[in-house]
């Protein structure tokens, strides 16, 4: 089936949030284990920093680390406090490793059968919502954030730099279509 994109919205920055000690460096991802989503590019990602990708459901991960199973997981503010995370790893560091948009699309049916007026008004109000979004995604990080700190967890700043070093090679390794490399060489420029 054929889509229509319409908008990206975004899905904040996912960190990384530990069970017993904080990591305040690259070295402190060594031998860790953690839980991440299904994803080849994610488990190769946290690999390549030392640690050992471990892929659970979403739905268990509070147990697995509050059980000991996992040492550590990675997602964003909201998803953090609002899963319950920070009550057993109270150690946030802002590793800030991902960033994933989110995408509204429509099918490209549905797209073909509305009239020139009727797209540009679709469009307008995916532009206007995503903006809207933006705005809201940022009041929702301050504030889970905000309840994280009053709740007592640790977050700690780290130096980003060396992780970005120690992915180098998974850049050249995942960007040999031309047209993907010029995007993240872009992305890369603007940071």
């Amino acid at each position: 089936m054929d889509f229509v994109g319409l908008a990206f919205f975004e899905a904040g920055a996912r960190s990384l949030y530990t069970v017993r000690r904080p990591v305040r460096s690259i070295d402190d991802i060594k031998g860790l284990r953690i839980r991440l989503q299904q994803s080849d590019l994610m488990m190769e990602m946290f690999a390549a920093l030392g640690a050992e990708p471990v892929v659970l459901p979403y739905t268990r991960t509070r147990t697995a680390l509050a059980t000991g199973l996992i040492d550590a997981a990675e997602n964003n503010w909201p998803s953090y406090v609002a899963s319950d995370h920070y009550s057993v790893a109270p150690y946030f560091a802002l590793t800030e490793h991902t960033m994933t948009p989110d995408v509204l699309i429509m099918s490209m049916k549905a797209w073909s059968s509305l009239n020139p007026t009727d797209q540009n008004i679709f469009r307008n109000a995916a532009r206007d919502s995503s903006i809207f979004l933006r705005g809201q995604w940022k009041n929702w990080e301050a504030s889970f954030r905000k309840r994280a700190l009053d709740l007592g967890v640790t977050v700690i700043e780290i130096d980003r730099k060396p992780l970005e070093a120690a992915l180098t090679g998974l850049y050249t390794k995942v960007l040999t279509d031309s047209h993907l490399r010029h995007l993240v060489e872009s992305i890369q420029k603007d940071q």
